[in-house]
């Protein structure tokens, strides 16, 4: 949720909503978290990112990843984490997931 709330934060910046910005520390700082979480949550076994940094467990909190904006929604790995967490629940393609 790091880098949602500093996208967040850019976005309301850019609408001229929040003054004070500091722009450049935040892309800085927005992309690093992005690289830790490409390169730390992604799990090539599973074929989804992890829950957590260098794990191997899904949820469903997986599927909201469209919603804050780090992946679009239909994506290759957005179908992905789709797939392997309804697999994890155990109920298959009839899964219920409120977003």
């Amino acid at each position: 949720l790091c880098w949602t709330a500093l996208d967040r934060l850019l976005a309301m910046h850019e609408k001229g909503i929040l003054s004070g910005v500091p722009c450049a520390q935040f892309l800085h700082e927005r992309e690093r978290i992005r690289e830790q979480i490409q390169n730390h949550a992604w799990n090539h076994e599973l074929q989804s990112y992890a829950n957590v940094l260098d794990g191997d467990g899904v949820d469903a909190t997986l599927l909201r990843i469209p919603w804050y904006g780090f992946e679009e929604a239909g994506s290759e790995p957005h179908e992905e984490h789709i797939q392997a967490s309804t697999e994890a629940s155990g109920r298959g393609p009839w899964a219920y997931v409120s977003l």
